[in-house]
């Protein structure tokens, strides 16, 4: 997963998803971002977003890279098979 957030201005965070849980009428996403610190981040997701989520992963081309991989950006193609990112 990558992410970018407007208040860091160019740093682009890489992590991946470790979980999910209820808590307090909330889902819960837990991520671990490795690059460019260690942090751990927290999203609760309220049922409005769960279903704009779904929304959102039901259009022609999620669906085709949910299944397929179609679609995949150039760049991260690139970086898998030379293991660098940035």
């Amino acid at each position: 997963m990558r992410m970018k957030v407007s208040g860091l201005q160019h740093v682009e965070l890489v992590g991946e998803v470790t979980g999910l849980n209820e808590s307090d009428g909330y889902l819960v996403m837990n991520v671990r971002l490795d690059n460019p610190v260690g942090w751990s981040a927290k999203a609760a997701l309220t049922h409005r977003d769960l279903m704009t989520l779904m929304k959102l992963l039901m259009r022609p081309a999620a669906l085709g890279y949910m299944l397929f991989g179609f679609g995949k950006p150039r760049r991260q193609a690139a970086e898998q098979q030379t293991g660098e990112v940035g």
